[in-house]
């Protein structure tokens, strides 16, 4: 038997807790509809929803979700067996306040500056 692990390159802000799917914000029912929460919200973010450019990247594992507040089309990943050619890294740096705002109308605390990120989903 063997682990496995994608590798996520994102260019974001990366949030300073873990968080869950479900109750990770204050503001949220445990259990929420997604379809119910404010345009933009993070739980809705980390449940796959993208807002005015942004999503979450989601890494670590499942058990410890851990998320980049990241420019959506930004994000490349990679499987085992599946590699993805990087021709260079775009400069995002037009988006470092929009995702500054972002975190500060969450509250969501941040660690390190934005920038590109190289994580990975354990699964």
């Amino acid at each position: 038997m063997s682990t496995s692990t994608d590798a996520i390159l994102v260019y974001g802000i990366p949030l300073r807790n873990e968080y869950s799917y479900s109750n990770s914000f204050n503001d949220v029912d445990d259990d929420f509809d997604v379809d119910d929460l404010p345009p933009g919200h993070p739980a809705a973010l980390i449940n796959g929803r993208t807002h005015d450019g942004l999503c979450a990247a989601i890494h670590c594992c499942d058990g410890c979700l851990m998320v980049i507040i990241a420019v959506e089309k930004s994000q490349t990943t990679a499987s085992r067996g599946y590699p993805q050619r990087i021709e260079g890294l775009k400069d995002y740096k037009e988006h470092d306040e929009k995702l500054k705002e972002y975190c500060k109308k969450y509250k969501l605390e941040t660690k390190g500056k934005p920038g590109w990120w190289l994580v990975s989903w354990w699964g």
